[in-house]
């Protein structure tokens, strides 16, 4: 993936602040999935009084990097249960039965995490739950979403986290079974700093998911 680069980010920021999401147009990144990625938005202006909103600076944490080592997890029991890597020394925190949230120890809020969910329960196809996806974004305005890229299994966007710092987040859906319904959404956030090391990892991730 070719990334973009602080300076340039901050300049999404303020375009999503004075344009909403239909700023976002235009912009196109390869993404983790399949297909070629393309740019997504909408045209929803923002709310008056945004056009100042600067980001806090990020944590000073060591940058997540690409080729970190893995070892296998899994998210359930027996047969019914997703296998999938993840990075070794990480420590797993069960939202639910159905969502695993990962994480280095000792690190910072607002660094990086990345999170496992079983989706085989919502029944949607890739497309389906991408659009889902970015809708609640959509109607999410506090956090200034902007989807920077979209393909056939992935999107890739940024936002600002309740803390009010800059996120950059990959989120991706895999058909384990082909049936044609997605069965594992995997989601990896990081700032600037982390996103070299975020698209290697979930691209990792997607690669070694497999069924129980």
């Amino acid at each position: 993936m070719a990334w973009r680069g602080p300076a340039v980010l901050a300049l999404l920021v303020v375009l999503g602040a004075v344009g909403g999401f239909g700023m976002s147009r235009g912009l196109a990144d390869a993404s983790v999935g399949e297909g070629a990625a393309q740019p997504v938005g909408t045209e929803h202006p923002s709310p008056p009084g945004d056009e100042a909103f600067v980001p806090r600076d990020d944590p000073t944490d060591a940058p997540l990097l690409p080729g970190i080592e893995l070892t296998e997890a899994r998210l359930g029991t027996g047969r019914s249960a997703i296998v999938f890597p993840v990075p070794v020394g990480w420590k797993a925190n069960y939202l639910s039965a159905d969502v695993v949230k990962w994480k280095k120890p000792k690190t910072s809020n607002n660094t990086y995490v990345m999170r496992v969910t079983d989706v085989r329960s919502r029944n949607q196809t890739a497309d389906a739950a991408i659009d889902t996806e970015i809708a609640a974004m959509d109607a999410n305005r506090d956090k200034r979403f902007i989807p920077l890229s979209r393909n056939k299994t992935s999107i890739e966007y940024t936002y600002i986290s309740t803390e009010g710092r800059l996120r950059h987040s990959f989120m991706s859906w895999v058909d384990l079974d082909e049936d044609g319904l997605v069965d594992a959404q995997v989601v990896v956030h990081g700032r600037d700093a982390d996103v070299p090391g975020a698209s290697d990892l979930i691209e990792r991730v997607v690669a070694g998911l497999s069924a129980g």
